[in-house]
């Protein structure tokens, strides 16, 4: 039980990595033109929240830890003790993927908009 479930924790940080740099690219090939320049600063203001929500942020002395930092110390602590995992660990894996849901639901729609901006696809 153990395994399958820090197994299900390794998919959903790996999900929540492939994000963030789905994220970054996204930001990197948006370069607006004077035709769709406030259309991709709109699009990229998205994407920098979205990665800050992903992604701890650097720099501050204690900050929050965000998405990918939480699965990170969900996995550390239920994978250290050879035991089953407390309800807790599902309860907690269960918000995790929720919120991880709701980040990939705005990344598709984010990637339509900057498809459409940048031409590809």
């Amino acid at each position: 039980e153990q395994l399958a479930f820090n197994l299900e924790v390794l998919h959903a940080l790996s999900d929540a990595h492939q994000m963030a740099s789905h994220v970054d690219t996204l930001r990197s090939q948006l370069a607006p033109d004077t035709d769709t320049e406030s259309a991709a600063a709109e699009i990229d203001a998205e994407l920098a929240r979205l990665h800050a929500a992903l992604v701890t942020e650097e720099g501050d002395s204690y900050p929050a830890p965000m998405l990918i930092d939480q699965l990170d110390y969900l996995y550390g602590f239920t994978s250290q003790g050879d035991q089953k995992p407390g309800a807790d660990a599902y309860d907690r894996l269960a918000q995790l993927k929720l919120e991880l849901e709701g980040h990939r639901e705005l990344l598709a729609g984010l990637s339509r908009h900057a498809d459409l901006i940048t031409g590809t696809r």
